[in-house]
């Protein structure tokens, strides 16, 4: 695997050590960044050149401007359709799943209880929008 940049929105830092053991033992060489709410997201968004080059992931449960603002805000921006922004979150409700999906989120993942499992969903993730997937080109 090449070298990625992923973007973890995640205030919780048990699960931001829980996610970094998870990447780290699926590529070392993987670049992790953290911010801590939505808020902090949409900063960076602004100021980062290359948003399309990352993958995102975004927790919907943050403090100041959580992930649901967050998913609407840049879905009636059109921002959304520049990133690969996946919801990774606690939540398992059809209701949140639904929203995320309707707001323009690329995927779902809700947070597993065991290391084993979180690496096989963030491999499987990663592998997918990092070499199996392809963008279309601009015309």
């Amino acid at each position: 695997m090449d070298m990625q940049d992923i973007l973890l929105v995640e205030d919780d830092i048990d699960d931001i050590y829980f996610f970094l053991e998870a990447i780290k033992a699926i590529d070392p060489k993987i670049n992790v960044n953290f911010l801590k709410d939505g808020s902090e997201l949409m900063d960076w968004l602004k100021t980062t050149p290359s948003i399309h080059s990352s993958l995102i992931f975004l927790d919907l449960s943050t403090p100041k401007f959580d992930g649901r603002q967050v998913l609407k805000t840049l879905h009636d921006n059109k921002i959304i359709n520049l990133i690969c922004l996946v919801v990774y979150t606690t939540s398992s409700n059809p209701k949140d799943i639904k929203y995320a999906a309707e707001m323009g989120a690329k995927s779902y993942i809700v947070k597993p209880d065991t290391i084993k499992d979180l690496k096989a969903k963030l491999e499987t993730t990663i592998k997918y929008w990092f070499t199996v997937n392809h963008e279309p080109l601009p015309f």
